[in-house]
């Protein structure tokens, strides 16, 4: 039986969030919120099923002008908040933390990446959005 995939795309709603940044931890968090709601909105647009047992996730960063980052691994932060925002919807302190239920955690046990490699850049925009990040989604036999 062939694997079920998936292909969305996320516009960068924001700044790339980068492991380098030295920004302070209330402006990170709303970074983290504008890309865990971009990436929850883009799954329901594409109509992507909950309750996987487990997935595989390939990942290409696509910039628009310079690259804030040369290697893939300093976009880690924003590949975090981008599944986040695949997985399970929260109930916190502060309120509902939007998810679209994908799978029901990102642990080992339910996602296989991410993986992510940085892509083509896009041509140049005369204003827009940064870049976009486009994720593969594969279902795993459990």
């Amino acid at each position: 039986m062939t694997p079920r995939t998936w292909t969305i795309t996320i516009s960068a709603p924001c700044a790339w969030l980068t492991a380098n940044s030295r920004m302070h931890r209330m402006a990170e968090a709303k970074l983290i919120k504008q890309w865990r709601l971009a990436s929850c909105l883009a799954a329901r647009w594409a109509k992507l099923p909950t309750g996987l047992d487990r997935v595989r996730i390939d990942a290409v960063a696509h910039f628009r002008g310079r690259a804030p980052v040369r290697d893939s691994d300093n976009l880690r932060p924003t590949l975090k908040a981008v599944i986040d925002g695949l997985g399970p919807q929260r109930l916190t302190k502060r309120g509902v933390v939007p998810g679209h239920g994908l799978i029901d955690d990102d642990d080992d046990a339910h996602l296989d990446g991410p993986y992510l490699v940085i892509g083509d850049k896009l041509p140049p925009l005369t204003y827009g959005r940064p870049g976009e990040l486009v994720l593969t989604i594969t279902e795993v036999a459990a």
